[in-house]
């Protein structure tokens, strides 16, 4: 089975009113960050899991998006990511995060 046939599949509820992007990333070793503390679980999200999310989302806005409206979801480490993305790089746009608080 293909995984990235499979992200593209489970985004397809919002293709209606965006442009469905599913990129794949790279994610560090779950056994070990999970069993990290707190401080260097972040630093290991913070670093390669989050820098092909900020890659693929500017891929994104650049080649593909066409100005429509985007909606980020991600699971697991992937929502960690994305929590940097938007914490971050998405500073000035608005955003909401189901299930996470945002402080900038």
């Amino acid at each position: 089975m293909n995984p990235r046939a499979a992200d593209a599949r489970q985004a397809t509820a919002f293709s209606t009113v965006a442009n469905v992007a599913a990129p794949g990333h790279r994610q560090a070793d779950a056994p070990y960050t999970l069993t990290s503390p707190i401080p260097v679980q972040n630093r290991i999200i913070g670093g390669i899991p989050t820098t092909d999310a900020r890659a693929a989302f500017a891929h994104d806005l650049t080649h593909d998006n066409r100005a429509r409206p985007f909606i980020v979801a991600g699971h697991s480490q992937a929502s960690n990511a994305l929590v940097n993305l938007l914490s971050g790089d998405l500073r000035t746009h608005p955003a909401v995060c189901a299930g996470w608080s945002l402080r900038t």
